[in-house]
């Protein structure tokens, strides 16, 4: 039997290298991005999905729909962009940080010592 922590995680490529419309150059442009992405989750969580449109997540973005659609051509590539940043930040995440793969907490090398099993990444 497969445990559910034994599956295997595939990290694609940063969010600057999504099919994005237009890649920004600018500083402003990548803010105006990550504004986009930020008002997307936010509408997703409030509103699902499905009934999340693209001038919903403009409006709470701040930002014209012409601006939204400069970076996005719809709704399923800012998901797609949030996916990808999300793998990325967790993956920066995992980088500064060593746990023990078979222990209970984020602990020391020296909490594990002793244990059977227990080793870190």
């Amino acid at each position: 039997m497969i445990s559910k922590y034994d599956r295997t995680f595939t990290f694609v490529k940063p969010p600057s290298s999504v099919n994005l419309r237009r890649q920004p150059k600018q500083q402003r442009g990548k803010e105006k991005v990550e504004k986009i992405l930020d008002a997307a989750a936010a509408v997703f969580d409030e509103v699902g999905y499905e009934a999340a449109t693209t001038h919903m997540i403009a409006a709470r973005a701040g930002t014209a729909i012409g601006s939204l659609y400069q970076f996005f051509p719809d709704k399923a590539a800012i998901f797609k962009a949030m996916e990808i940043r999300h793998s990325e930040r967790v993956k920066g995440f995992g980088r500064k940080w060593t746990f023990p793969l078979w222990c209970n907490s984020p602990a020391s090398d020296d909490s594990c010592s002793g244990r059977v099993g227990c080793r870190t990444v």
